[in-house]
């Protein structure tokens, strides 16, 4: 399609080319050379072009719509680069189409209409893809950044106070034990840390923030953070361990102390010395308990003497085995101490049930208080019967070895009656058979004043032989597994007590 320009000036002619690769171009050809105005890209394109300082610009669709050859009485132009409108009259312009008829306009619109469509697929296909990153707006672009920088330097602080304070917790584990090497360590780290701590600070106060990649750096930092957390945890789990240790020795220090206290105390609850006036214990607060506590340190002095007995029978060369069957001829040979036990008891606790023993032939009626009083007398004194040996608690003293040691037996262990004459005599002679024998006395004669302070009065019981054994009165001092029959009492051994309705077991042998 060639289009004709006629000027007072110039003489132009305009000639679309169509180009299957680029679209349509206008070229404008004048006398001596040809210049290609510009690409037409869309159906609606200005052409625009510049001879002799005239600028010239038509619509394609204006030009098509026309429709016929003549002279134009007037053409209204824009131009770009004034921005002004100018008429251009017949006179100066003249426009020839060579194609004239509207149905060859219309075949030349729909066929540059398939070019065009082709062109714009053709130029999407060549055009490179843009390669740089897509900017948001600046703005929000900007405070993002900020953002990230802002918790990417309070994640550097934070990890570096972690960091000190694990640290911190090694060098404190180091001290105890001693380890110079992890103390030294452990310094080195934590001035380093405050080193780190004052930059960030400086970096702060000059609002220097900048990170090449603030997201990397929040990550580093957080992990960093874990790893000191860690380390912090595990010194901590150290040290809990240690006094984990420490507390394990501690208890079983004091479970020793605690058996060794428990030890004591039952000596001292066995003992009944313990029970003075001075002790707040009044005669309205005896208890059983009280009984039994004498009772037992009672028996302890009784197997005392007993064993003491039985050694110097053996040194006198008695036949020991001999001398047990003649007491209680059922004994067994590695029971022998019990049938000696059960002699002394029974020769000690005979009478006990009387006020005075029955050693002094017609009795009188006293008072309970009596009793107490006589008791507290006498038990917080040292070698009362020495002491006081008119009392009555010498006489019993005196009456009680006489009927235990007879002559025949004292005559063998110690080769004379000296003793027994001495004693007979009323004098207290300075020996540790005498002194023994006064201890085990002293105690007996101690829990009968004691069981006459009740009310009602403590009585005492043994068992005859060949009873049927009972748990509920009887307890056994030999294994009574070896008797897979009915159990039999063989011999009391020390006699049972009956104190108000409480019941202190007999101790028997078991045959």
């Amino acid at each position: 399609m060639t289009f004709h320009f006629q000027g007072a000036d110039f003489e132009a002619k305009i000639t679309h080319v169509l180009d299957d690769a680029t679209g349509v171009a206008c070229t404008a050809v004048m006398p001596g050379r040809t210049t290609t105005i510009g690409a037409v890209q869309q159906w609606d394109t200005k052409i625009m072009f510049d001879m002799n300082k005239n600028y010239i610009m038509s619509r394609r669709r204006q030009h098509e719509d026309l429709g016929f050859a003549g002279e134009c009485s007037g053409v209204q132009l824009d131009s770009r680069v004034t921005g002004k409108r100018s008429t251009i009259s017949s006179s100066d312009l003249r426009m020839d189409l060579s194609v004239s008829t509207p149905k060859k306009t219309r075949l030349a619109q729909a066929f540059a209409t398939a070019l065009r469509a082709r062109a714009r697929k053709t130029r999407k296909h060549h055009e490179s893809p843009k390669t740089g990153p897509i900017e948001p707006p600046k703005a929000a672009s900007h405070a993002r950044v900020n953002k990230l920088l802002e918790e990417a330097f309070l994640a550097k602080v934070f990890a570096n106070v972690s960091a000190v304070k694990a640290a911190y917790a090694q060098l404190q584990s180091a001290q105890f034990p001693y380890d110079p090497n992890e103390i030294q360590s452990a310094d080195g780290i934590i001035a380093s840390e405050l080193n780190k701590l004052s930059e960030l600070k400086q970096h702060y106060a000059n609002n220097v923030l900048d990170e090449l990649n603030p997201e990397e750096t929040l990550l580093l930092c957080e992990i960093r953070e874990l790893d000191s957390l860690l380390v912090t945890y595990r010194v901590t789990c150290e040290k809990l361990g240690s006094q984990l240790r420490l507390k394990d020795s501690e208890i079983i220090f004091l479970r020793e102390k605690l058996a060794e206290a428990e030890g004591r105390d039952d000596v001292l609850l066995n003992r009944f010395l313990s029970l003075s006036a001075d002790n707040y214990v009044y005669l309205s607060g005896l208890l059983p308990s009280h009984f039994v506590g004498c009772l037992q340190e009672v028996v302890n002095s009784v197997r005392g003497f007993t064993r003491l007995l039985v050694d110097k029978m053996g040194f006198a060369g008695w036949d020991l085995e001999l001398a047990a069957r003649s007491i209680h001829p059922g004994i067994k040979p590695g029971h022998l101490c019990y049938a000696f036990e059960s002699f002394v008891c029974r020769e000690m606790f005979d009478g006990f049930n009387g006020p005075d023993f029955s050693l002094f032939g017609e009795e009188e009626k006293r008072s309970r208080c009596t009793f107490f009083e006589r008791f507290l007398e006498v038990k917080k004194s040292v070698d009362y019967e020495a002491w006081r040996p008119d009392s009555e608690f010498a006489a019993f003293c005196r009456g009680k070895y006489l009927r235990l040691m007879r002559p025949k037996l004292e005559r063998s262990i110690f080769g004379s009656l000296e003793l027994r004459e001495s004693v007979d005599s009323g004098e207290f002679p300075d020996s540790p058979f005498w002194g023994a024998f006064c201890e085990m006395a002293k105690g007996i004669w101690l829990l009968h004043c004691l069981a006459m302070s009740f009310s009602p009065e403590v009585s005492v019981f043994q068992v005859r032989e060949r009873s049927r054994f009972s748990e509920v009165y009887m307890e056994s001092v030999n294994d009574d597994e070896a008797f897979p029959n009915v159990l039999r009492v063989g011999f009391t051994v020390v006699p049972g007590f009956m104190v108000g309705r409480t019941i202190v077991q007999c101790l028997v042998y078991l045959c």
